[in-house]
């Protein structure tokens, strides 16, 4: 779950409302609420999530697209 660090933060309609601390509380109470198999279903979404967009190949990737693109067309 994504929560907002603040109510002057806010940078995203997540599905937890609260901000700070209480969102974080909110969060972690959802996830103890959730059914065995609902549990371990999100834990492999949030793995693959990671693996896929988050690998030092891929991340290397980004940055050099990122570099290339501010460094402009002659580079």
């Amino acid at each position: 779950f994504l929560v907002n660090p603040s109510d002057d933060d806010i940078r995203g309609d997540w599905i937890v409302k609260k901000t700070g601390f209480e969102g974080l509380c909110e969060a972690v109470e959802r996830i103890y609420a959730m059914g065995e198999e609902e549990y371990l279903r999100m834990r492999e979404r949030c793995r693959k999530h990671a693996e896929d967009n988050f690998s030092a190949e891929t991340m290397s990737k980004k940055y050099l697209e990122a570099y290339k693109k501010l460094a402009g067309p002659d580079r």
